[in-house]
């Protein structure tokens, strides 16, 4: 059991590495999009081809990762091994469980950010096409007569699009601070799933403030009302 704890330790380290990489890419892609927000559909930059190899690593490592945690249920479940298991076995088996689903989760949300990202750069992309080709071919004969007013349709699509992508970046831009606390989050679970004695001792702490908390609070209102009946007494 202690093989299979150290393994998944081994790979969440691993994962949480590729990860922030994982967030970074993204990040500078969706800069790159904000940037060239009609980039040339056969064009693939190196952010996007780096980005799909540390994907492809991060299924491999969650695979893995997986794995482990499937040989350690099964020998939990197992008869021969009850001797074997304690509280503290379980509850880490437990917390590497977590780590792995918010892993997962984490990755599979970054990389539809991006998804969503390039589909909708698409899709903006082909309108202005649309645009073109209806100017030049159903619209060509209005051209002379009413030019301002497409112009200025014109003008208030692209003002519109621009509009759509600097909310689109800004969200990303939260979204990834977002990711950042996650990844605090995970690695403090990695350091109580590793150090059990660290999650007890925090627990105790917690307790031991709110016990002084209420014992203050009941200090300060006997206070409070020794000091009413000293102003109130004659």
């Amino acid at each position: 059991m202690n093989q299979y704890l150290k393994q998944s330790s081994q790979l969440e380290n691993k994962i949480e590495q590729k990860l922030i990489t994982f967030s970074n890419l993204a990040s500078k892609i969706e800069e790159e999009l904000f940037q060239n927000p009609t980039p040339s559909l056969n064009n693939i930059s190196s952010s996007e081809e780096l980005f799909k190899k540390v994907s492809e690593e991060i299924d491999h490592l969650l695979k893995e990762l997986r794995e482990v945690n499937d040989k350690m249920k099964e020998f939990i479940n197992d008869e021969n091994n009850h001797s074997l298991i304690t509280s503290s076995t379980v509850y880490q088996y437990d917390q590497h469980l977590t780590i792995y689903n918010n892993c997962k989760k984490e990755y599979r949300t970054i990389k539809q950010r991006v998804s969503n990202k390039k589909n909708r750069n698409d899709l903006l992309y082909l309108s202005d096409e649309d645009v073109e080709n209806n100017e030049n071919d159903s619209l060509l004969g209005l051209n002379n007569r009413f030019g301002s007013d497409i112009q200025r349709m014109r003008d208030a699509n692209t003002r519109m699009q621009n509009l759509i992508t600097q909310g689109q970046y800004s969200k990303a831009t939260l979204e990834e601070q977002m990711e950042m606390f996650k990844s605090f989050d995970h690695v403090l679970n990695g350091m109580k799933a590793r150090f059990p004695a660290i999650d007890g001792l925090l627990t105790r702490i917690q307790q031991k403030n709110r016990r002084d908390m209420i014992i203050l609070a009941f200090v300060i209102a006997a206070c409070i009302i020794t000091l009413l009946l000293l102003t109130i007494a004659p």
